[in-house]
């Protein structure tokens, strides 16, 4: 076995672990720490604030991955530059969700502390 489909049966293996773990989804709320918030936005608030800052990581986002893709290669096929391609999408995705919440922190939103279920 080549050495670069070992590293893609590792990735593919971790990649299943990680979508067949079940997480709660993240509840976010109104916080009183921005001035200008008040607590308990109304749904449409809410839903506009999320639209916004989601439009917002998404764009930033694509462009810095479409000026990182373009100096990574000129689109050859290349074991390891597919890796690394697949590797700075995930980074991308995780960067997309920091800048979303980071937006949501600005707009007066905090994450709701996990319900417990006991």
């Amino acid at each position: 076995m080549k050495p670069h489909i070992g590293i893609l049966l590792i990735a593919a293996f971790a990649l299943t672990i990680g979508a067949c773990t079940k997480q709660q989804p993240e509840k976010w709320q109104k916080s009183g720490a921005v001035p200008q918030a008040k607590p308990g936005a109304i749904q449409s608030d809410w839903n506009s604030v999320r639209i916004n800052c989601r439009s917002f990581a998404r764009r930033k986002i694509d462009r810095e991955y479409r000026a990182e893709a373009s100096q990574i290669g000129s689109g050859e096929y290349r074991s390891g530059a597919t890796l690394s391609r697949t590797m700075n999408r995930y980074e991308a995705k995780k960067r997309e969700r920091a800048l979303f919440e980071a937006c949501l922190k600005s707009q007066g939103y905090e994450k709701a502390p996990p319900k417990d279920n006991k």
